[in-house]
């Protein structure tokens, strides 16, 4: 198999954007770029230069979410793929993922994924309570939903001695018990989709439940940025957003910390 570079694999993620960004324009759905995605696009116009960022992230709101992942299955392009709890047995988690059929990604610290290649992440920002006492329990279900899950995925480690714990806990917790994990975490995380609260959370918190808790009005507006030479989509509102979630994002982390983060390699299947 033939290593795909950094920068190809650029490339390819942009290319998936864009194709997921014609269907959600074809039929009227909205998303926008989140996380390093978003501060990327508002700082550099496209994926942050020392990024070796092997994947791109869009959030959208639970109907928009439900319309996107319909017209991704029902869709018969053979180069872009969903991978979901619905479309793969072997996928784990509780958001969705359209890769690139021509290659295959490698995540040697994580159990496997078939059908797995270069991807552009999909992530639901469910409703949450308002109600303050309610909002405790369910960060912390949340949380607690997520560590379980991570520590059933993780099968391996640079420290020797995790290295050890995740061997164990990863041959313990079969591929069967891990997305059963993953579906009680989406059916709890789902639970206030239907209500009236205004507040929203992503489905996977890296920065923290707090921080990415935001007002469901922060997605009623949304503009166009140019995004690696594509157009892409953003909310009007991410400047409160982006403070929430990372404080003064504009400016650059030092020199020193503008190293990849990425423990993965991905191939072309055939050439």
């Amino acid at each position: 198999m033939n290593e795909i570079s950094v920068e190809e694999s650029k490339r390819i993620m942009t290319n998936i954007l864009k194709y997921i960004d014609e269907i959600c324009r074809k039929n009227d759905i909205k998303y926008t770029l989140i996380g390093g995605s978003l501060i990327g696009a508002v700082r550099h116009n496209g994926i942050i230069p020392w990024d070796d960022d092997i994947d791109i992230d869009i959030g959208l709101l639970p109907n928009e979410y439900e319309k996107l992942i319909k017209c991704l299955k029902n869709s018969d392009n053979k180069t872009y793929k969903l991978l979901d709890m619905n479309t793969e047995p072997t996928y784990y988690y509780p958001y969705a993922k359209i890769v690139d059929t021509r290659t295959i990604c490698i995540e040697s610290n994580l159990k496997k994924i078939n059908n797995y290649g270069i991807f552009v992440d999909i992530f639901k920002y469910n409703k949450i309570p308002n109600d303050i006492n309610e909002i405790k329990k369910y960060y912390n279900k949340c949380m607690n939903y997520r560590k379980l899950l991570y520590k059933s995925i993780v099968i391996n480690s640079d420290n020797f001695i995790k290295k050890i714990y995740h061997k164990i806990i990863g041959n313990l917790i079969n591929i069967k018990n891990t997305r059963i994990i993953t579906n009680k975490y989406i059916e709890f995380s789902e639970k206030y989709n239907d209500t009236n609260d205004t507040n929203v959370m992503i489905n996977w918190t890296p920065y923290g439940a707090e921080k990415e808790t935001h007002s469901i009005s922060n997605f009623d507006n949304y503009i166009d940025v140019n995004f690696e030479n594509i157009n892409a989509m953003i909310i009007e509102d991410y400047d409160m957003v982006l403070k929430r979630v990372f404080g003064d994002y504009m400016t650059p982390p030092p020199l020193e910390k503008q190293v990849p983060q990425h423990n993965m390699k991905i191939y072309w299947k055939e050439r």
